[in-house]
């Protein structure tokens, strides 16, 4: 990818092809030096840049550790482009708290990302919230263990399922909340 004439690039990390995880520590910065160039239409449709300081991204930063209380266990599923700036947030937050971010390779895709779940693998996730809304809701149609009537849960292994399945569906949902709080924001 080449670089447009005047900006320097100090550094690019690439994900290597069938691997996803990066979990390399990072500090936030707050100076004033470009961080991101962000492209919008805006309310008027022209879309124009818009350049991101590492102070306002070490804000952001700082936030999200706070206020979702992150540490190093975050093992993150990164469904959203890392190259838009609520992406670009969620790694910076995931790196500065020292934890790890799985980059899928070809995009978001909800069979890895429930497999990544029930594995354990990941513990928290950042995608668009209406796939994520559309995929819980299939999952619930096709009778994966939910949320059960307790008359329903016959056996202690179904109750843990259930009670496992709807922890991952309250994670997913907050995770869904904060997202479009930001973006509302």
């Amino acid at each position: 990818m080449d670089v447009p004439t005047g900006i320097v690039a100090t550094e690019r990390v690439e994900v290597a092809p069938g691997d996803g995880w990066f979990s390399r520590a990072v500090a936030p910065r707050h100076d004033d030096a470009p961080a991101q160039i962000a492209f919008t239409s805006g309310t008027t449709g022209t879309p124009k840049a818009i350049l991101l300081s590492h102070r306002t991204s070490g804000d952001v930063t700082d936030r999200l550790i706070d206020i979702m209380a992150l540490d190093r266990s975050i093992r993150e599923y990164v469904g959203v482009p890392v190259t838009f700036s609520f992406g670009f947030g969620c790694i910076r937050a995931i790196a500065a708290a020292g934890g790890a971010a799985f980059l899928p390779e070809r995009g978001f895709r909800v069979d890895e990302l429930a497999a990544m779940l029930e594995s354990g693998q990941i513990n928290a996730l950042s995608a668009v919230p209406t796939p994520l809304r559309v995929a819980l809701a299939q999952a619930a149609r096709r009778g994966r263990p939910g949320p059960a009537a307790p008359g329903d849960a016959t056996t202690a292994a179904h109750l843990e399922r259930a009670g496992n399945w709807t922890l991952t569906r309250a994670a997913v949902q907050n995770r869904v909340d904060l997202a479009q709080y930001q973006v509302y924001q």
